[in-house]
Parts: C-alpha cells; structure tokens; sequence
C-alpha cells in the first residue's frame, strides 16, 4: 500500500517532489521518482513496505531495459501464480514483488493485464516504446485514483492534495458535484467537487497518448451471467471454500497482520477464517464511543467473537472532544467532502492498530454483494408489491405516508414498487427543492443522477445491489477506509472483495442473498457453524457515530460565519433557518453534511484552515 502520483507533459521535478510529500503518510518508509525529461514524463512513489521489504521492491520500478516503467499502489493477491506463468515463458524477476509481476505481465498482455489481476490497485505505466501513460483502478475501488488534464499536461495522483500542495488546483466548483453531495452526501462517478479535478471510476484504464486521452472498462459489473441453480448447500460449500482462498492469500505479508473486528458477521467471518489458518494469535481491533448508547457500540459481540476465535483483542475509545478535535483535520485527509462520521472512529480504530500491525483484513463489501443493507429487505418487499396492479400501489403508498409517515417501512416499501429513485430522495440527506433553496451560485435545478433511474424493472432488489456496488460503496464507504487507515501507514485488506468472491455474489440467485426478512441468508448459511450463536442469529445493525453530540461545538465555530455564504455558494436565509430551528426533519444530518462541506471548502478553496501531511 503506497501513495502514487505522476504526469505527461509541462511539468517538473518540483511538482513531483511536492506531489509526493504530500502523500508522505502513505509511504513512510521510502520514496522514489523517475523522470524522462526527454520526453515529458514523471513517476512518483511513496512506500509502504509490505512484501519484499529489500531495496528490490523500491519504486518507480521497470522492466530490465527500461522501456516499462511502473507506480504502483495495492497488492496483487495472485501475483505468485502470474509469476509462475511468466517465468514459464521465460522473464526472469530481480524481486520478490508484485510490482514486478505486472511490469512482465504488461509486457506480455498491454492493457489487458489488468484484467488478470485479483487485488486491490491503482497503478500507472509509462511505455517508452509507444510513449503512452496508463493509469487504471480495481474493480471494486478499494483504492483511490485522481486525475486532472489541460492542455499543457496530464497528471494523476492517489490524493487530492498532491495536487493542492502542487499548486495544481484552481478554485473553481462542480456545481453538478456539488448538487450531488447535497444529496448523497459524497459524490458518484468520474466526478469531484472541483471541476479540474477527475476520479478514476472503478474497473477501468485511461491512457494519454500524443493523439488524446482514450478510456475504457477491464471489468464490467453489468455482465452477469446467468444464475446456475444449484442446491443451497452446494452455493454454501463453494463459499466456503473461496472464502478461506481469499483470507488465506490476504494474509501474506513480510509485515505483521492483523484484523478489524465489529460485532457483525462479515469482521467475524474474516476474524474465525484468519484463526483457523493462522499458526500464531490473530490480533484484532474494534472501537467504540465513549458516553454513546448501547446501539452505538458493538464491543460486545466483538468481544465474543474473539474468545470464540481465539485470537487477542484491542479495544480503542473515541471521545466526543476527541472527535470535535479531529474533525476539520479528518476533513482534509479524505481530500473530498464525504459526510461520514464514521471517519472519527475509523482514523482511531487505525491509530490503535497501527502500533501493533501493518496489515489489517476487514470485512467490508459484503452488504453490497450478499444484501446486508436495511433498504435491500424493501427491495424485497418491493418486488413482491410489484405484483399487485399500479393503481392499488400508488393509493397504499398515500395511506401508508398519512398513517405511518414518510419514514416508516410500509411507505417506503411501496415507494420503491412504484419509483425506485423516489427511494433514493427519502435517504437524501437533503431533498431535490431544499439543495434548489440552499443553493445561490447555480441557475440548474438539482435533477435526480439517472444512475438512481432505475434499468431493470424486473428485480428491484438488484438494482440497488448495483447502485450501492458501482457507486457508494467505492466513493462513500471504501475512500473513508483508505484515507483513515493511510493516515497512519496502515493498509487494510477487504478479503470479501476478492475477484472469486465478487464473481460468485454476481451469478447468485438473489433469493439466496435474501431469503425473506434475513439478510445475507447465504453468507450466514454458509458460515453457521463456525461462528458464535449470537452474532450468527444477530440482525445487521449499522454502527453509528453520536455526531449530534459533535454538533454544538463545531457549528458556532464554521456554520455561524459560514464563508460558503460570505462566497455567495449557500443562500444565507436558508443556513440560518437550519441552525436556529430544530424541528426541521433530518436537521443534524443536515448540519453534518453541511459542516463537512464548509471545512473542504475552507481548506482546499479559500484555505483558511491550514494543515501540512505531517500535521496530527
């Protein structure tokens, strides 16, 4: 796990030397940069040392004549296998690296390497030989990819800042982003906040060439096969089996590693396989809030998993001062406003492992692959309601909003079995006709993103898989987990996003991903005898941070003198109105959402907030 970070075209040496100390937290154990003057290019590296901890594994690194050079960041699980079939065919390797494997793999395959590849990466490739620049992200997201291209030049780094302490960055706002926040709270697609600045979606390369800038897929979530009915246990079996691959094959490193443990069954299914092939106690972390209620907290099902497991347990606390104080520094580390408090306990949880392991293996992506999430079991009651005529729907959904509120099961239920995206505006932080009040700077209405129209009537349940796979796990949930772990020099490995892993979840028939009113029915199936009784019967329950309780202290301090009003950005009316009356509904979330926004803006646009990539 490195930071990365280069360019074809106009710029300098400087660029890339400020480029990467900017991302000096990434790789803290070593840095490198190449530059062929001669023809307009720049690599940079920051080092993270996880396999092949010798000088063999520093990067930039090419191949033997040094016409492929490589920066590359993540970790290539098969890459044994690769090196196997490679050297078969005659390349010979000076390391131990995964890196390598890539650079001969290349040059064997070109782009479609990347297609060959079960990992988690974002990677770019200069070849000398067609002058191109390639630079390419994971299927799943796990790690961040940022680009920015003018005239002049092309450049690409792992953080948003490399480009910010680069003097790279202008000050001028995506208004359709910036809509788009208001609403997601984080921004989907190629799309950032600033308008020079482009996110690599998942699963695709881009190329710069002297002819332009060419972009494509490697991997496609929409090419799903057909569901290959099996029995329930057979499905189970198989699971099983890939399950304990993908854990086996994420614990190799030259690095101690260990585990994020909550008190949900995706951590624990990763903790118990992690027990089970280790030859050593497995050393696991959770958090937890401090003066939070119980539904807040899951130390005790962690605690029970871990006793189940065998394996040792660390426990870190988050504070409420704690999290007032981090906060507009967490803001600057995730690079872009992501309303996520959950950012606070995650940097803590990091900070606690950190002094006892490099690695950790988590469990996040199960949700999106095997239907963990609340909004899924709607789905199912919705595709169920999907068979009663329209016009019964529609009068059940007004009944359902007067009797039971817009919040309630039953209305957004039949919300979803009339207009799935009308389901997407209920979890909006704020609605379509508020971001059109709050707003001053756009003479756009807010539309609804068509990702959220919904392209397959036919399985509502689906549909939202896909959504929360394609757009808010990369974006909302696996860039908080990359930037607080890379914080502190901690890499975090998600064994549940392994190809083989994703693959099976997309030919599963979605009855075995809910059954019912149980959620992730096969996972938990799979899994039922060697986990804890407790955690395996327990419904999923989203863990939460007390954000209201942050709220008092840091609103008087950013949103009273906000400069996203003084900017002419937000309608000043509006603002005030939020801050003073507390009967508006969703107004803490609101005001988080809000708060975060104001802290980016402050730091990356008029920056009035100051912090350097060594500030703590």
């Amino acid at each position: 796990m490195c930071g990365i970070c280069g360019y074809k075209g106009d710029l300098t040496l400087r660029h890339l030397e400020a480029m990467c100390h900017a991302m000096a937290r990434r790789g803290p154990d070593d840095h490198g940069m190449f530059l062929a003057e001669k023809y307009g290019v720049g690599l940079g590296h920051r080092r993270l040392s996880i396999i092949d901890l010798s000088a063999a594994g520093r990067q930039p690194m090419s191949n033997e004549d040094g016409t492929v050079w490589i920066t590359f960041n993540g970790e290539i699980y098969n890459f044994k296998e690769l090196r196997d079939e490679l050297q078969r065919i005659g390349h010979t390797f000076r390391s131990n690296t995964d890196t390598e494997v890539i650079i001969h793999l290349y040059e064997e395959l070109g782009i479609a390497c990347l297609e060959r590849l079960n990992g988690m990466f974002a990677l770019g490739i200069w070849d000398k030989n067609s002058g191109d620049l390639l630079i390419a992200r994971d299927r799943a997201g796990i790690k961040p990819l940022y680009y920015m291209s003018s005239p002049r030049y092309f450049v690409f780094a792992s953080e948003i800042k490399a480009f910010l302490k680069a003097n790279l960055l202008d000050d001028e706002l995506n208004m359709q982003a910036l809509q788009e926040y208001l609403a997601l709270k984080y921004v989907s697609g190629d799309k950032t906040v600033l308008r020079s600045v482009h996110r690599l979606p998942p699963g695709r390369w881009l190329t710069v060439t002297d002819a332009g800038i060419r972009q494509g897929p490697f991997w496609d979530y929409r090419r799903i096969p057909e569901p290959e009915r099996r029995s329930t246990e057979q499905y189970a079996e198989e699971l099983r089996s890939i399950v304990e691959e993908s854990v086996s094959d994420q614990m190799v490193a030259d690095v101690p590693v260990g585990a994020f443990l909550s008190g949900g069954i995706d951590s624990s299914i990763v903790v118990t396989e992690m027990a089970r092939l280790s030859g050593s106690v497995v050393k696991c972390f959770t958090v937890d809030y401090e003066e939070a209620p119980s539904s807040f907290n899951e130390s005790d099902y962690a605690l029970l998993t871990a006793n189940h497991a065998g394996t040792s347990h660390g426990h870190a606390r988050c504070t409420n001062s704690q999290a007032v104080n981090l906060l507009p520094f967490l803001v600057y580390l995730m690079d872009e406003p992501v309303s996520e408090p959950l950012m606070v306990s995650s940097y803590v949880l990091s900070e606690a492992a950190r002094k006892e392991v490099t690695v950790v293996l988590a469990g996040e992506g199960a949700d999106e692959l095997f239907a963990g999430y609340r909004r899924y079991k709607l789905g199912y009651y919705a595709h169920m309601l999907r068979l009663l005529p329209f016009r019964v729907r529609i009068c059940a959904q007004s009944l359902a909003k007067r009797l039971r509120g817009v919040y309630s099961f039953p209305y957004q239920a039949l919300t979803l079995s009339v207009s799935p995206q009308s389901l997407a505006e209920t979890n909006f932080a704020f609605w379509p006709d508020e971001i059109n009040a709050l707003l001053r700077c756009t003479d756009s209405p807010y539309q609804t993103p068509l990702f959220l129209h919904d392209p397959t009537p036919q399985s509502v349940l689906e549909f939202l898989i896909e959504l929360d796979f394609r757009f808010r796990m990369p974006e909302y949930i696996l860039t908080r987990a990359d930037k607080m772990t890379m914080a502190h020099s901690l890499e975090m490995r998600v064994p549940l996003l392994d190809n083989r892993i994703i693959d099976f979840a997309l030919k599963l028939p979605w009855d075995l991903k809910l059954s019912q009113t149980t959620d992730k029915f096969l996972l938990r199936y799979a899994f039922r005898n060697r986990l804890p009784e407790r955690v395996f019967r327990r419904a999923k329950m989203p863990f939460q941070a007390p954000f209201q309780k942050w709220l008092p202290r840091l609103t008087p301090m950013f949103l009273m003198d906000s400069e996203l009003v003084a900017q002419g950005i937000l309608e000043r009316a509006y603002l005030s109105r939020l801050l003073h009356e507390n009967t508006l509904p969703a107004r803490n979330e609101k005001l988080f959402t809000l708060l975060v926004l104001e802290l980016w803006y402050r730091i990356f646009i008029t920056r009035s907030l100051l912090f350097d990539s060594d500030s703590n």
